[in-house]
């Protein structure tokens, strides 16, 4: 289950972090509701009843707000 289907998540979005055993690990950039509380824990239970273990968020970072922007294509030059 993705981490945004959640209750108290009212935006996120995922990141790779270096690892020194696995290479990356994954962090969640998460915006809760107003009044809303997230442990690490019940975000990778919630996580962890549709992902695989290496694929829920091993960190956490709350935030009042995501900002996100569109990513324009880019030209590949050959």
């Amino acid at each position: 289950m993705r981490p945004a289907a959640h209750s108290a998540v009212r935006d996120v979005a995922v990141v790779g972090r270096p690892h020194p055993d696995y290479g990356e690990t994954v962090v969640a950039l998460v915006a809760l509701h107003p009044g809303a509380e997230l442990p690490l824990e019940e975000l990778r239970a919630h996580c962890l009843e549709r992902l695989a273990d290496y694929k829920a968020p091993t960190h956490r970072i709350v935030s009042t707000d995501l900002a996100f922007q569109l990513a324009a294509d880019t030209t590949r030059v050959t």
